[in-house]
């Protein structure tokens, strides 16, 4: 399963405005602040929006600070019920968050929630009244904040992108890379494509500042040197292409210009190893001859070369 940026938490803290309540429809509602717990940074940031002033800006009159209440709970048991949208944006538009009622252990307040992860939440609940009836508890994803519950396939997602961050936080890495080679990161699987012959090295010509940027060109090395190459895979949504020759097909093809990249690759963890067969490489041959290079970099009319790569037999 593809890694979905999500991020579970054991326990949450709360920051809840002390002073002035929101009132909507008639009912008193106090603004709350999620964070991590354990998490100095997340609380700090978090007190900080819940935070109240009165004559902040009155030089005449002394300021009052009003501390937000702070509370703590392991993440699990919240019951929400959905408010209304956070309404219109000061640059136009609606803003991607409605505001929810979170209650646990009596503690009250009203946080926003992305709109993406509370329709998951719609979609996958039993709502009375604007009221989840199922127990959930507080996610993000992309750094987004939403509820969850472990009945919803996004529950399954986060807990899936938990085990894969910790596989990958053990991992040894590796800058080794051998041909066929998969090595992946949390959010990036590469495969190595082995090593080749660079016949050109990337210079800068210095501009005058003004009127002429700075431009890097194209200048053909005396002697070649040895660089690895590999590509950054997408096209395998839920795993890793069987072979070599899987690759070949839906990853590569025999496209004008293949990016891939060369030179020294970073640390990664190395999870597979594909087989390589003989006819894998002579394609491979055919798309390093394909490859087109501008001769001056950025610059859509200049001159392609051809042959800036080939591999290493």
């Amino acid at each position: 399963m593809a890694y979905k940026y999500w991020k579970l938490m054991d326990k949450v803290g709360v920051a809840v405005c002390s002073k002035k309540p929101e009132v909507w429809r008639g009912k008193e509602q106090f603004d709350g602040y999620i964070f991590e717990a354990g998490d100095a940074e997340s609380q700090r940031k978090a007190e900080d929006w819940a935070r109240r002033y009165d004559d902040r800006y009155d030089s005449t009159k002394e300021t009052i600070t009003y501390e937000p209440n702070v509370h703590l709970f392991e993440n699990e048991g919240f019951t929400v019920t959905i408010l209304d949208s956070a309404g219109g944006s000061s640059q136009g538009g609606r803003l991607s968050f409605w505001k929810c009622a979170v209650e646990k252990d009596g503690i009250k307040f009203v946080v926003g929630i992305n709109d993406g992860i509370l329709a998951d939440l719609v979609r996958n609940s039993t709502l009375v009244n604007g009221t989840v009836k199922e127990k959930v508890m507080f996610a993000r994803q992309s750094g987004q904040p939403g509820f969850i519950h472990e009945s919803m396939e996004s529950y399954a997602e986060a807990v899936a992108d938990m085990n894969k961050k910790a596989d990958m936080k053990k991992a040894k890495k590796t800058k080794k890379w051998e041909a066929g080679g998969v090595y992946q990161s949390l959010t990036q699987t590469s495969i190595c494509l082995g090593e080749v012959w660079d016949y050109y090295e990337e210079k800068v010509v210095k501009g005058d500042g003004w009127y002429k940027r700075d431009e890097t060109k194209l200048v053909k090395r005396d002697k070649p040197i040895k660089v690895l190459s590999w590509v950054h895979i997408y096209r395998f949504e839920d795993g890793i292409p069987k072979d070599f020759s899987e690759l070949m097909e839906k990853e590569l093809k025999d496209r004008r210009y293949i990016y891939f990249h060369t030179g020294s690759p970073p640390a990664r963890a190395k999870t597979a190893q594909l087989e390589i067969k003989e006819e894998d490489m002579k394609s491979l041959d055919k798309i390093y001859s394909l490859r087109e290079d501008q001769e001056e970099q950025y610059s859509y009319n200049s001159p392609k070369i051809k042959g800036r790569f080939k591999r290493v037999k």
